[in-house]
């Protein structure tokens, strides 16, 4: 009897490793298969230098207009909401041209509240890539500073698609689309018919902007 009894406890200690080999085996492959879904994280194919497909409305209107001169934005914030760029565009040029006599064209005392105004709308609609601070970023990365060298203008209106000289020379139109490069955007950022190459004015405002917070 003690025999048998011996002889049933291997069995059962045979069949229990087997058991435990299976379930280990099982375990090893549920590892193996399912953690890889487990830390999966929901991808979406974005690549971060390719432009939105289309102006971002609700960002847009959630804008707070404000303004230490007294100017109404909502016209501006009503043009790039709906994704109208050239008007737009022009809109800003007047702003400016009434931000500058304000401050007797003294760019160094631009109205902080206003620029950043205009950029925050610029910014809001095109999910960064137009705007006052994005074409600043762009600025200072070409090396452009509040007394540039020609080269850094020259750069940087080829960075921003400007290439001004070229494109007033030969009457090009300027790109009024989401798909234009980073900082096309607003044009004209010394005043409504500002077609003119002045880096030095450029690097006097995007430095009033650096100031303003932006």
């Amino acid at each position: 009897m003690k025999t048998e009894s011996q002889r049933l406890t291997k069995e059962q200690s045979k069949i229990k490793g087997r058991c435990l080999l299976v379930l280990l085996m099982t375990i090893v492959t549920l590892l193996i298969t399912g953690l890889p879904l487990l830390f999966k994280k929901d991808t979406v194919n974005y690549d971060p230098d390719s432009p939105p497909l289309s102006a971002d409305k609700a960002a847009t209107l959630n804008v707070r207009l404000m303004s230490e001169i007294g100017i109404d934005y909502t016209q501006l914030k009503n043009q790039l909401a709906s994704g109208n760029w050239e008007e737009a565009d022009r809109e800003t040029g007047n702003l400016m041209e009434r931000i500058k006599k304000a401050s007797s064209n003294h760019k160094d005392r631009l109205p902080c509240q206003d620029l950043q105004t205009i950029d925050r709308l610029w910014v809001a609609a095109s999910n960064g890539q137009f705007g006052f601070s994005v074409q600043k970023i762009i600025w200072q990365g070409v090396g452009g500073s509040r007394n540039p060298s020609k080269k850094s203008g020259d750069d940087f209106s080829t960075r921003v698609g400007w290439n001004s000289k070229m494109r007033v020379g030969a009457g090009l139109p300027w790109d009024y689309a989401l798909n234009a490069p980073k900082g096309h955007l607003p044009r004209h950022i010394d005043g409504m018919l500002d077609e003119s190459y002045e880096p030095k004015e450029w690097g006097i405002l995007f430095s009033r902007v650096q100031s303003c917070g932006r």
